[in-house]
């Protein structure tokens, strides 16, 4: 199993896959209760443009890093670390985006302290 939550979603954002790291981040039981969400659906509405941008730069360069809020399933917000690819197939065309991520809540919050 992998440590960092992973979801891919098709061209318009919509996820088609998750794995056991990005449900119990985000507090979810099954891939279902994700299927047909976006990123916005999981995320503050003060983080949009953020995610905007990283959706843009990775249909235009192929990737992008950076930190966000998401919001979990009981309605907390936590601070993510994420990546995200685009995937292409053999022609070059993109088919869909993969993000992968990481819960730095915890590191955030030590280093307020």
């Amino acid at each position: 199993m992998s440590i960092s939550g992973i979801a891919f979603s098709n061209m318009k954002g919509e996820h088609f896959y998750v794995n056991d790291s990005f449900l119990k981040m985000t507090g979810y039981d099954k891939p279902e209760e994700i299927y047909d969400t976006t990123s916005f659906d999981l995320i503050p509405e003060t983080e949009f443009d953020k995610i905007e941008k990283a959706i843009e730069v990775t249909k235009e360069k192929g990737e992008w890093k950076g930190e966000s809020k998401a919001i979990n399933r009981s309605g907390e917000e936590i601070n993510i670390k994420f990546s995200t690819n685009l995937i292409k197939d053999d022609i070059g065309q993109p088919i869909c985006m993969m993000a992968s991520f990481e819960d730095i809540t915890e590191r955030k919050e030590r280093k307020r302290d």
